[in-house]
């Protein structure tokens, strides 16, 4: 495909979406900022040559419009991280970088607020007029939520929080709440099978510590992700991938529900699903973890 072709159909799409139209500068900035590949010199059969991009590079780019279209502000590190989990051909040594940089940025933004002066192996340190406090600065949870009879009782919640920033302790709390959450879905057999599952996946689901800040606690997040390779992150790719579409298919089979099951469980299921997808900070979160566990899990082999 041409240039003048490629950028026709590329702004087409953007204005079914209302996006900024593709110029040509910005074209060549995509290509340079790794987000696809350029065109390639072909020879003509009468002499000469013309410059192709490939379907896979026309691909990519509808892709980056739809991204674009959805979120103007996002960053070209951002991008290529979609990108990639998508499927598309971003070179994985920037991928490596990026999700540095990204959750780095995270961890500066206190994604995870650390509770002051809690003590999760005791529960202790906060008075119950405090822990409220606490849980009133993390902001309302959201009304799907409450509705479906999701909301986390706050002695767990802060124990939640606690040890995804905290220094490293086990992550009890973490199986406790999937546990939690998927229970109300399942039968008694499926509940008894599920637990199994999280017990034997604890080993490799520690996610301690691993939203702290660096400069306060042992063994943070970035001190974790340094330590994976290209290898781990392949496989990170593919367990992110692998939650993102269980979540979609628990959200899509909640359609099938008994008529007697009520609306709010399908609308949480389905608000779940569409974070991890749309939202770029837990697909940021969520490949360091998928990727920092894929680590673990080759170590303690």
């Amino acid at each position: 495909m041409l240039k003048d072709t490629i950028r026709a159909v590329l702004n087409a799409e953007a204005r079914s979406l209302g996006a900024e139209p593709v110029t040509e500068r910005a074209l060549e900035d995509w290509i340079s900022e790794d987000l696809f590949k350029g065109p390639t010199e072909k020879g003509l059969s009468g002499g000469g040559s013309e410059w192709r991009y490939s379907p896979a590079a026309l691909r990519a780019a509808l892709e980056v419009v739809r991204l674009k279209a959805a979120s103007p502000e996002r960053r070209n590190t951002v991008f290529r991280i979609r990108l990639w989990l998508l499927g598309f051909d971003v070179p994985i040594n920037r991928i490596a970088e990026d999700l540095e940089s990204e959750f780095s940025r995270l961890l500066r933004r206190r994604f995870f607020r650390n509770p002051f002066r809690y003590d999760a192996s005791s529960g202790r340190g906060l008075s119950e007029r405090e822990k409220e406090r606490e849980r009133r600065r993390a902001g309302p949870l959201d009304p799907a939520f409450v509705d479906a009879g999701l909301e986390m009782p706050t002695d767990d919640l802060l124990r939640l929080v606690w040890e995804s920033v905290s220094d490293p302790i086990k992550a009890s709390q973490l199986m406790k709440s999937l546990n939690a959450l998927a229970s109300p879905f399942l039968s008694e057999k499926g509940q008894a099978i599920f637990a199994d599952v999280l017990k034997g996946g604890e080993p490799y689901v520690d996610v301690a510590g691993l939203f702290g800040a660096p400069d306060e606690i042992e063994k943070s997040g970035l001190e974790a992700l340094a330590a994976i390779n290209e290898g781990d992150l392949m496989k990170g790719r593919r367990l992110y991938q692998f939650v993102l579409a269980m979540a979609d298919c628990a959200a899509r089979g909640s359609e099938f529900f008994p008529p007697g099951v009520p609306p709010a469980p399908r609308e949480a299921l389905s608000k779940i699903a569409r974070t991890l997808r749309e939202s770029d900070e837990w697909c940021v979160a969520g490949l360091a973890v998928c990727s920092i566990a894929a680590h673990r899990a080759l170590q303690t082999k």
